[in-house]
């Protein structure tokens, strides 16, 4: 029962979902610095977690075969459990998500359902539809940071509390956006190179990018991504979302990873590389709404 357990854990990535939920506070935090949140991004922080729970555990159901081949060490291939198992999960998963995400407001509700709708589409239909795939994937991955911006700014606005925005929606919103944005960015490069990474296994049951464009244009794709990234992060100086001086000696090491991922030879290192500069660009965001 325990070993079962364990399973059902690590079917949903949980590094990912933690990953994907500091995300959420930190876009929070940006539109409402104020400890009479915490709750509210506690809350917004689990209803992530339990989606992205839901979305890797769909994900292993459909990918139970190509997994078998490109993830083995994966709960399905390893004969833990099924692809019925995981849609089960899945389904739990999501159905709390969404429950959590209405009680936390309507504007939050429909959002998460938003996210749900994207992910089961990506998983069911665009997966095997070229770059739209990619696409859908990197913006629920953008849209983390909204999500938790949007939980608090739904909350009554109290004068001399919020004193940071003004009102939610004033600078707060737009840091929110920014985070996600670059995120997005971020991600969409990791996905085009992560499908040259796993082009052989995706061969039978995808048309991803590495697939329909060749190898050398989808790199040439990610790598446009990931500069643009970094140009956007520098243009958004001007914004003032950020003290000047703490974002860019923050987001620095993020933006060096990002130029130097294209440049390596191996595309598994350069999604590495890409991974860990979205690990140190969210790291760095949390620094920024909490100084």
């Amino acid at each position: 029962m325990a070993s079962r357990l364990l399973s059902v854990v690590r079917l949903g990535r949980p590094a990912n979902a933690v990953f994907a939920a500091v995300g959420a506070v930190a876009g929070g935090l940006a539109a409402r610095p104020d400890p009479s949140m915490y709750p509210w991004l506690a809350g917004a922080a689990a209803t992530v977690m339990l989606g992205v729970a839901g979305g890797n555990s769909y994900n292993d159901a459909v990918d139970a075969e190509i997994d078998r081949t490109a993830h083995p060490e994966r709960p399905i291939p390893r004969g833990e459990l099924t692809p019925k198992d995981a849609r089960a999960w899945a389904w739990t998963w999501f159905g709390l998500a969404l429950g959590l995400a209405f009680l936390l407001g309507l504007a939050a509700g429909f959002l998460a359902l938003a996210y749900v709708g994207g992910l089961t589409w990506y998983e069911g239909r665009l997966k095997r539809s070229h770059v739209w795939g990619h696409l859908v994937v990197s913006l629920v991955v953008g849209g983390v940071f909204v999500f938790g911006a949007v939980v608090v700014s739904g909350l009554p606005y109290v004068p001399g509390v919020d004193s940071w925005t003004g009102w939610a929606g004033e600078p707060g919103l737009r840091a929110a956006a920014v985070m996600g944005f670059l995120a997005g960015l971020a991600n969409l490069g990791r996905e085009l190179l992560k499908s040259v990474e796993d082009q052989e296994a995706d061969r039978a049951a995808r048309r991803t990018a590495a697939l329909v464009w060749g190898t050398g244009p989808t790199r040439a794709a990610a790598a446009g991504c990931l500069l643009f990234a970094c140009l956007f992060a520098v243009v958004a100086v001007p914004l003032r979302v950020f003290p000047p001086l703490p974002y860019l000696a923050l987001i620095a090491p993020a933006l060096a990873c990002f130029a130097a991922a294209p440049l390596l030879r191996s595309a598994r290192d350069a999604v590495r590389v890409t991974k860990a500069g979205m690990a140190i660009a969210l790291v760095g965001f949390v620094a920024l709404v909490l100084i």
